[in-house]
């Protein structure tokens, strides 16, 4: 009798053990993640027709931004920014590997998303899209300004004409300048549009 009470008690603690083995799965919803890197673009994709697919499922985009080479030429990636963790979560699990201009995109969570504190490895540089293409340089001067000492703003052209290609580059006498500017100035309105700050990533200045 006192065998069976022990397997009975055995049988009882089972299926409690299997539910605490699982390991919690790892989501851009526990991290807050609401941007996604965006890979294997053809060459001649466009900032709209990245955010025309990836708004498909009907979630709202933010920013929709194709990475270039400081000579323009794309860079066959781009970055993506949701107005919800949900809307990332969808795009992550339903638009990977789906067609876009007759190639296959790859798609996972930006890793470099939200590094909005600290110094960035030092970096002092900074990218602004979504700008309107009026936008001065002074303008742009004037706005990161209120973040820190403002070095350099730079409204980029494109190559051999005076017309913006839609973001500019802001450097700061400081890194510490820069991750305030980051912290307080993403999605803040110039001229009517919401801006997308970033560290630059570009090892070489685009202008």
């Amino acid at each position: 009798r006192d065998q069976r009470d022990q397997r009975d008690q055995r049988d009882q603690r089972e299926p409690r053990r299997e539910r605490t083995q699982q390991a919690p799965v790892a989501t851009n919803q526990s991290r807050g993640n609401r941007s996604v890197y965006v890979g294997n673009l053809s060459w001649d994709v466009t900032w709209q027709d990245l955010k025309d697919h990836m708004r498909s499922l009907g979630g709202l985009v933010e920013h929709a931004d194709v990475l270039t080479e400081p000579s323009g030429r794309s860079k066959g990636c781009g970055l993506v920014t949701f107005a919800t963790v949900q809307d990332t979560e969808n795009a992550i699990n339903q638009l990977n590997n789906t067609e876009l201009k007759g190639r296959p995109i790859f798609i996972r969570e930006d890793r470099e998303a939200g590094e909005a504190t600290g110094s960035h490895g030092g970096n002092t540089r900074l990218y602004v899209g979504n700008l309107d293409y009026r936008t001065e340089w002074y303008e742009l001067n004037d706005h990161f300004k209120s973040a820190g000492t403002v070095t350099r703003a730079d409204v980029v052209k494109e190559e051999g004409s005076t017309r913006a290609k839609g973001y500019g580059i802001v450097e700061y006498a400081s890194a510490e300048d820069a991750a305030e500017a980051v912290a307080t100035l993403n999605n803040t309105q110039l001229l009517g549009r919401p801006l997308f700050v970033r560290f630059d990533r570009e090892e070489k200045k685009r202008y």
